[in-house]
């Protein structure tokens, strides 16, 4: 493991993350993603993650593409309106939610 924390790509900064994670994420709506970060972890494959952010993505853009591929158990943030994909799985009961004012 490495202790420095630059990287040479997106795939190595998430290389140590493991099924059941939590990740708290940067970004205002879609603007300010880690958009390359987002990418690795859905070609990552992680599961059972727990997202903590300002929101999660929306209409399959930001981390709304890791909700569409199923890898989110729970979600941790302030907005979640206008999101179709959280309000299902969250109805469904298959990503737990907590809402922070």
């Amino acid at each position: 493991m490495s202790t420095s924390k630059i990287f040479a790509d997106a795939k190595s900064a998430i290389a140590d993350l493991v099924d059941g994670d939590a990740i708290m994420s940067g970004g205002f709506g879609l603007s300010g993603n880690p958009e390359h970060l987002i990418e690795a972890l859905l070609d990552s494959g992680r599961t059972n993650l727990t997202i903590i952010s300002n929101n999660c993505g929306n209409q399959g853009k930001g981390l709304a593409i890791l909700l569409q591929n199923r890898q989110v158990a729970a979600w941790k943030g302030s907005f979640m309106g206008g999101n179709p994909d959280i309000q299902q799985q969250h109805a469904e009961g298959t990503v737990d939610v907590e809402l922070i004012p």
